[in-house]
């Protein structure tokens, strides 16, 4: 990664912007764990969209209102 171009993102890149704890659990996360599932694979080919969904899936197993 050493040659990778630096691009903007509108998520924060501390890890405390996330928290597994804040926000109502919502009663059917199946939509939200579609979104950041499905294209998961595809963006893992390509860098600049991969750090804001990787981030969104770290919390996929325990989406709120506030995800």
């Amino acid at each position: 990664m050493k040659d990778a171009k630096l691009i903007l993102t509108p998520l924060s890149t501390s890890s405390a912007a996330i928290s597994l704890i804040l926000g109502t659990p919502l009663s059917d996360p199946t939509l939200y764990l579609a979104t950041v599932a499905s294209p998961q694979y595809l963006f893992l080919t390509q860098p600049d969209f991969f750090f804001a969904v990787n981030r969104m899936a770290q919390i996929m197993h325990k989406p709120t209102n506030e995800h």
